[in-house]
């Protein structure tokens, strides 16, 4: 059947039922097209659509023809009815994930419908979770039938029941598209109702190739084969944007940001312009930003608010006043961060942001008239007077964010049809509901006839192009390995032959639909990685044929200028003469001179983030106070030595309790009596070790000092640090410790771009000799000191260096002025000392040192 018979069809009233709404926008728009070129300037619009719509439609129909009060449940709200079930089932307690379980009960169940497996069979009766879910199948048919409710699992069923019976009229003729290969028992059941009903059945099969010989290409990577595909899609655009080319993909989900970016490189965005290219699978609706700072608004509706829910608020531009107070908000939620616990709404605002604190006002009036539990539609109401009060979306939106907002309605919608199932909740329990609608439902932009679509094998049926290329298709993911359906008997599966547990029917479905992949278009090019990681990768045994190894592509960009390069690593002189930052600054311009100017000059700091509890950083203060307060009372190892056990341990729980005490304060949250306890024991349980250690010293020392700040000048600044503990042997010589829960080799003071220098800082900045420079491992499992020392015997197990003190200390100093030198000159190159420098670093945004081409294969670190 032509495009033209079809469109004569439509044009006669004809039914059309494609497998995919993406397949039935096609036929509106071919269609659209048609009567274009005929000259009409208006028409009726045809009745085509997507198979399951087709049912939601129908269902609708039945309602106003029978006239009861039957109930057809939607996915959300029969998901949240079997997830009651389960929770109220005797195996309850032995289910981690009620939601998960309640999605997988849902979908066996449409499944028991779809394939009529006969639930009185034996095969039930011998494993649990088939004895599980029919019991719980059995509690939701009760449920269903006691609230007048009907799941969408008998659907079809009914709906064929009503044609056979005349009681909604059936079409003349149904026309089926790109269903060859999709005929569900219960699409047959229909099929054979409408025919009994007099329905002609017409299936429409579109141009198709026959014999096309693909292109194979074999590519290093997954991502190489991504590139090449992208610059393949370019350089046909490029001669004719009007050509429809399309990049299939076994499974788009699995990969999809991956290919977004691969996308947006051969496609970079300018000017506002949309970029030539469909994605068919969208992202979810939660992460999409106007939609994300909603649901972070109904967080609104309790009393108090995470910190971290705060901040996000506070940084949003889509709440209300956002561009005015954006400097002082974000002033705000770095303090709210930095405090951690929970807020209250009226503390988001003050007196730096005026619009906020009015805003927050007015909502917490209207929060306060609030009962504690409403019913699901009530709630969802509120939820849109809260963002209509706290200004969202905050500016006018765009097209993107217009369509996302439409959606979260939708999922407003979606959460008041909750009513039919739930009885009151609270409005964190209305909130929870609304994030998973929020997070399941999949936000796709509108296509709007872009050139190139990008898509999974399941959207591409009855689809033809210009061109095609089939990327991804490896021996792992095509055919994709058979998945039975989870809490039903696998030999009730087997006897109905579904595809998933009957492997020769797999893979006879899975060979036609290759077959058709290669027909939807008279120019095919197939590829696959030949490695993923370490993993050895070879073409699908469904593609025959020799596969040519494909170059590197290059990324050139679309409609680009050519691009220009600047040389702008020298950054105008330090006029200051005192340094930012310490030992850290060194370190910083060891590992990366952009870094440390970022970091220290242009004050870059890292957003922190809100944590649960103590941080690491607050441990270590702790930690490092109650050695001091230890040693303080020691003050040297021979008093060490003479104290006995019971008097050691009263003298470590003294220093642990007046170290949490002292530093409860400066907390970012404060500890109740539970974890203070339990940090109580930890720190005595670890400075117990520790001690036992510090007797294994054979030479005396007093502890002169800890918790120190010294003063040293090194290339014409002058820096601040600060040492975790001096020793000062009988000689007068100086042990010089830093504290670490992880230490590292000795070997990370050493080089021209050492990786740790503060323990060489310690030493350069020291007034007297230097006998041994050590990390203290302050780590249970392994306590010990690592470090260096002038000779044997004054660190347990701590080694003599090669060469004199004096000169390992006079090479520091070297290292140190030559970094000091070079930060205060201005050198900030973006030139990390390794990949290891940019693992933990919060700068790539700024320094855009991914963004450098990618490296070959066989590249390795070095020169990095």
């Amino acid at each position: 059947m032509t495009p033209n018979e079809l469109a004569a069809l439509l044009e006669q009233g004809a039914l059309c039922l494609t497998a995919t709404t993406r397949l039935a926008r096609r036929v509106h728009a071919e269609y659209a097209r048609l009567q274009q070129e005929a000259g009409r300037r208006q028409w009726a619009t045809p009745q085509a659509l997507a198979f399951e719509a087709w049912l939601d439609a129908m269902a609708a129909r039945l309602a106003v023809a029978a006239g009861d009060a039957t109930v057809w449940l939607n996915p959300r709200q029969e998901t949240l009815l079997w997830r009651q079930v389960i929770e109220s089932s005797s195996q309850a307690a032995d289910i981690l994930n009620p939601q998960r379980a309640a999605e997988q009960a849902a979908h066996a169940w449409s499944t028991v419908a779809e394939w009529r497996l006969p639930m009185r069979d034996a095969a039930w009766d011998l494993a649990d979770d088939p004895i599980a879910f029919r019991e719980w199948a059995r509690e939701f048919f009760r449920r269903c039938k006691r609230a007048g409710l009907q799941s969408r699992a008998q659907l079809a069923e009914t709906v064929a029941a009503a044609l056979e019976q005349g009681s909604v009229e059936a079409p003349a003729v149904v026309v089926l598209a790109g269903l060859a290969q999709q005929r569900p028992p219960r699409l047959t059941l229909l099929l054979e109702a409408l025919h009994k009903a007099g329905t002609r059945i017409v299936e429409y099969e579109p141009e198709s190739w026959m014999g096309v010989e693909p292109s194979r290409i074999s590519s290093p990577t997954p991502q190489a084969e991504m590139r090449a595909a992208a610059a393949w899609a370019l350089e046909r655009l490029r001669g004719d944007t009007k050509q429809r080319l399309a990049i299939i993909v076994p499974d788009l989900r699995a990969a999809r940001d991956e290919w977004e970016a691969a996308l947006s490189r051969a496609f970079p965005r300018g000017g506002g312009e949309p970029p030539p290219y469909h994605l068919s699978l969208g992202r979810a609706l939660a992460s999409v930003g106007v939609v994300r700072a909603a649901l972070h608004l109904t967080a609104l509706a309790s009393e108090r608010v995470e910190a971290e829910t705060a901040a996000a608020l506070l940084l949003s531009p889509y709440v209300g006043g956002a561009e005015e107070e954006r400097i002082a908000r974000a002033g705000r939620a770095l303090e709210l961060r930095q405090r951690g616990g929970a807020v209250r709404v009226l503390d988001l605002g003050g007196p730096a942001t005026p619009a906020l604190a009015r805003l927050a006002m007015e909502w917490e009036a209207r929060r306060r008239e609030l009962p504690p539990q409403q019913r699901p539609a009530v709630w969802a109401r509120e939820f849109s007077r809260l963002f209509r009060i706290m200004g969202w979306p905050g500016r006018t939106p765009t097209s993107d964010e217009y369509q996302a907002m439409e959606r979260l309605r939708d999922a407003l919608a979606e959460l008041a049809s909750l009513d039919s199932i739930a009885s009151e909740v609270t409005a964190h329990q209305a909130a929870e509901h609304l994030h998973l609608i929020a997070r399941e439902t999949v936000f796709q932009t509108e296509e709007t006839g872009q050139p190139l679509q990008l898509m999974s094998v399941s959207e591409a049926a009855g689809l033809t192009f210009d061109a095609v290329w089939l990327a991804g298709f490896q021996d792992r993911a095509w055919p994709p390995p058979a998945q039975p359906v989870p809490l039903l008997p696998l030999s009730l599966q087997r006897a109905a032959r579904m595809p998933e547990v009957t492997p020769e029917l797999w893979l006879r479905h899975h060979r036609e639909a290759t077959g058709e992949l290669l027909r939807c278009a008279p120019e095919v090019t197939v590829s696959h990685a030949r490695a993923d990681g370490e993993e050895p990768l070879m073409a699908s045994p469904l593609f025959s044929g020799e596969f040519r190894q494909a170059a590197e592509a290059e990324e050139p960009g679309w409609e680009c200028a050519p691009s220009e390069q600047l040389d702008d690593a020298q950054a105008p002189e330090f006029a200051q003469v005192e340094g930012r930052g310490g030992a850290s600054l060194l370190r910083d311009q060891a590992h990366c001179p952009f870094r440390a100017f970022a970091l220290h000059r242009l004050r870059a700091d890292e957003f922190p983030e809100a944590e649960i509890g103590l941080s690491a950083q607050e441990r270590g203060v702790l930690l490092h106070a109650a050695i001091r307060f230890c040693w303080e009372v020691l003050k040297d190892l021979a008093t060490l030595r003479e104290t006995a056990p019971g008097r050691l341990a009263l003298i470590i729980r003294t220093a642990v309790r007046r170290a949490i005490t002292e530093c409860a304060e400066g907390l970012t949250e404060a500890f109740d009596a539970r974890v203070r306890d339990v940090e109580q024991q930890r720190l005595e349980r670890l400075l117990a070790l520790w001690m036992d250690v510090e007797k294994q010293r054979e030479r005396n020392f007093r502890v002169t000092g800890s918790e120190r700040v010294v003063n040293v000048e090194l290339g014409g600044l002058k820096l601040r640090t600060q040492y975790d503990r001096r020793d000062e042997l009988d000689d007068g010589r100086l042990v010089l410790i830093d504290y670490k829960s992880n230490a590292p080799s000795p070997a990370a003071w050493d080089g021209e771009r050492p990786d740790e220098p503060q323990v060489p800082l310690y030493a350069v900045a020291a007034k007297q000799p230097v006998a041994a420079l050590a990390f203290a491992q302050l780590k249970r499992a392994e306590p010990k000191f690592r470090g260096v020392a002038e000779e044997a015997g004054i660190l347990p197990k701590v080694k003599p260096g090669e060469g004199a003190m004096a000169d390992r200390v006079t090479e520091w100093r070297r290292v140190l002025e030559n970094l000091a030198v070079e930060h205060r000159g201005g050198w900030a190159a973006v030139a990390p000392k390794s990949t290891q420098s940019c693992a933990n670093c919060h700068l790539p945004a700024l320094c855009r040192v991914n963004e450098a081409p990618p490296r070959k294969e066989g590249d390795d670190d070095a020169g990095s």
